[in-house]
C-alpha cells in the first residue's frame, strides 16, 4: 500500500470521489489522467486512486491543489475510488479497507485535524456512489476518529499451503461488509 507523507501546503480537508467507471481497462490512472487532460486541465485531478484490487496510484502531485471539487479545491487533498458507474455501489472489499487505512494514514498525519467529505457535499451530484460516512466512521463534522490504537503498519494474513486454501465462503463477505459499517 502508498505510505501517506505529509505535503508543506495546507491541507484541512480530504474529499472523496468515485470514478464513475466500472470498466476494468478504466481501472488505471494514467486513463484517468487522459479524461482530465482531454478536458484541458493541466493534469490528473486526483492525488490517489484506490483501485479494485485495493492497491493505490499516486495521481497529481500532492503538493498541488487538486482540480476535483471545483471551488473548494484549496487546502484540500482528493482521492477517487474505480467504480460507481451508472450510480451503482459496486466497490470491492479490498477498495473499502484501503480506503479506511489510508484515511486513517492522513488522520494520524495531521493529529486528527483535517475532516473528510463527498465530493456530493459541494456540488449537486451523486459523488461518491460508496457510505463513506460509515466506512470512515465520520462525526457529524466528519471527523474521523482513530480506527487503530497507533499507527501499525498493515499485517498481511499469513499464507495457508495450497491444500487448505478454500474458496471464501458468501457469509464471510457478508461479515466483513458487517465489520465494515458497524462499531
Amino acid at each position: 500500500m502508498t505510505s501517506f507523507t505529509r505535503p508543506n501546503r495546507h491541507v484541512d480537508r480530504v474529499f472523496l470521489h468515485c470514478t464513475a467507471s466500472s470498466y476494468d481497462h478504466h481501472d488505471d490512472i494514467e486513463v484517468v489522467r487522459a479524461w482530465h487532460l482531454g478536458r484541458g486541465w493541466s493534469d490528473v485531478g486526483y492525488h490517489y486512486m484506490i483501485h479494485k484490487d485495493g492497491s493505490i496510484s499516486a495521481g497529481r502531485d500532492l503538493e498541488k491543489t487538486p482540480a476535483a471539487q471545483k471551488g473548494h479545491n484549496k487546502g484540500t487533498i482528493a482521492i477517487a475510488m474505480h467504480g460507481g458507474q451508472d450510480a451503482r455501489d459496486d466497490f470491492s472489499t479490498k477498495q473499502i479497507v484501503t480506503l479506511r487505512e489510508f484515511c486513517e494514514d492522513i488522520r494520524y498525519a495531521y493529529g486528527g485535524a483535517v475532516t473528510f467529505h463527498g465530493h456530493g457535499e459541494v456540488v449537486i451530484r451523486d459523488c461518491p456512489i460508496y457510505d463513506y460516512k460509515s466506512y470512515l466512521k465520520l462525526d457529524s463534522t466528519g471527523r474521523m476518529p482513530p480506527l487503530r490504537s497507533k499507527k501499525q503498519p498493515i499485517k498481511e494474513a499469513p499464507e495457508q499451503p495450497k491444500s487448505e486454501v478454500q474458496k471464501p465462503k458468501r457469509r464471510w463477505l457478508s461479515k466483513m461488509k458487517a465489520w465494515l459499517v458497524d462499531d
